[in-house]
């Protein structure tokens, strides 16, 4: 993630973090919040999300929402059994933003 400035960031745009299960939606999720195909979602249960991203952009990509901070995750349950690496990224990254306000868990119904 590449978060200039990020102190200011957290305290300038609300923050979004998705987080779930490997092939749950986290990055489907994200693409809805931001209003376009910015995260890769994968097609089926193999991860696809190796790194922690963040976009600041308007709710749902409209200019006249609120910007925001979306935060894609890569899921629990790796297909390659990276969860300890990938947990370590995310408490790495979501210190840079300072904060969260928002966390969205993603289930797979």
């Amino acid at each position: 993630m590449n978060c200039q400035n990020s102190q200011s960031l957290a305290n300038k745009f609300y923050s979004i973090c998705l987080i779930g299960v490997t092939g749950h939606g986290k990055s489907s999720t994200a693409n809805s919040l931001v209003g376009q195909k910015y995260f890769k979602a994968s097609q089926n249960l193999q991860s696809e999300t190796a790194d922690v991203k963040g976009l600041v952009t308007h709710a749902c990509g409209n200019i006249n929402n609120e910007k925001l901070i979306v935060i894609d995750t890569p899921g629990f349950g790796d297909s390659k059994g990276r969860d300890t690496e990938h947990i370590a990224k995310m408490v790495i990254n979501l210190k840079i933003i300072g904060y969260v306000h928002t966390f969205i868990i993603t289930i797979n119904s």
